[in-house]
């Protein structure tokens, strides 16, 4: 993902993670594995993305979104190996010199002079307010970090996640993406990549726990990832994740998700807010753990592929 179009941190601060799962021969007991091909899914970031974002700060992303799922849908097609797809898609490496503009240092000394850490690119304020009145509109919010999952025809996964970390963050802070099974995870059963709030997704172990959740009380990846995104603090967490058997899910709890996907059977989106489709309630005859229905409006939202 270019810079210039999908906001990232300095090189120096930058912790990108990769991580492979193999397929397996199926277990006893386990559901034979359904063939659906190839999928990729990828974000740009989530949190308080106003609706207001103007045309001239959308547009570019949403370019940036295309260009990036066209990548990787090339590469897959091309046969090459997720590792190698999650990882042509991540971000270009610039100068560092590229990042220093007059608008991130002044975003830099208003955090500094407010004395408060910047989730990403939100912009300050002095005195605590609702989050519908901080945000302002004015400025891009909570869409720094990328991430991008991939799944083969053989059932082989990756996903990747790139950060830079947060604005005037503490010296020496680690947040979720390098952390494997918080902001990164993928084994034999999926491949997740998350952004939001790195404490709150390494108190969730986000990533980690949707695959938890299909390889131990037999989940799909859509009733994983709603259980895991439910149960984080809404305003905090979205994620990307593919299964082997190619299912593509895309959740979030906060306003927005820069976010893209496509199959190997032709389906292709792209979006930003939630759409007629994306608020998806589980079936409530299924035997789910305690917790997993408690969706209630403005919870998690959905966007799901066959």
């Amino acid at each position: 993902m270019e810079s210039r179009t999908m906001p990232t941190r300095l090189p120096e601060s930058r912790t990108t993670t990769l991580l492979r799962g193999r397929s397996r021969p199926r277990r006893c007991g386990e559901r034979e594995r359904l063939e659906m091909g190839w999928a990729i899914a990828l974000h740009g970031g989530a949190g308080d993305i106003p609706y207001s974002l103007p045309p001239e700060r959308r547009a570019p992303r949403e370019a940036a979104l295309r260009h990036c799922l066209a990548v990787g849908v090339a590469a897959l097609k091309a046969s090459r190996s997720p590792l190698d797809v999650v990882e042509l898609v991540g971000v270009a490496t610039v100068d560092a010199n590229h990042f220093i503009t007059p608008e991130n240092v002044e975003r830099l000394k208003q955090a500094k002079e407010a004395n408060r850490v910047q989730i990403d690119y939100t912009q300050p304020v002095k005195e605590e307010k609702p989050q519908e009145e901080a945000s302002s509109g004015k400025g891009d919010s909570q869409i720094g970090t990328v991430g991008c999952v991939a799944v083969d025809g053989s059932g082989n996964l990756a996903a990747a996640t790139s950060t830079g970390g947060l604005v005037n963050k503490m010296v020496g802070r680690i947040g979720d993406t390098p952390i494997i099974g918080a902001g990164t995870f993928a084994n034999s059963f999926c491949a997740v990549s998350a952004t939001g709030k790195g404490e709150s997704i390494m108190r969730a172990t986000v990533a980690r726990d949707v695959a938890a959740l299909m390889e131990y009380k037999g989940l799909s990846l859509k009733e994983a990832a709603a259980y895991v995104v439910n149960n984080v603090p809404k305003g905090n967490v979205g994620l990307v994740a593919v299964s082997a058997n190619g299912e593509v899910i895309m959740p979030f709890n906060t306003t927005g998700m820069f976010r893209a996907c496509a199959t190997e059977d032709g389906c292709s989106e792209i979006g930003i807010w939630p759409s007629e489709t994306d608020c998806v309630l589980p079936d409530p005859k299924r035997n789910l753990p305690t917790g997993y229905l408690n969706l209630q409006s403005g919870g998690p939202h959905f966007f799901e592929v066959h």
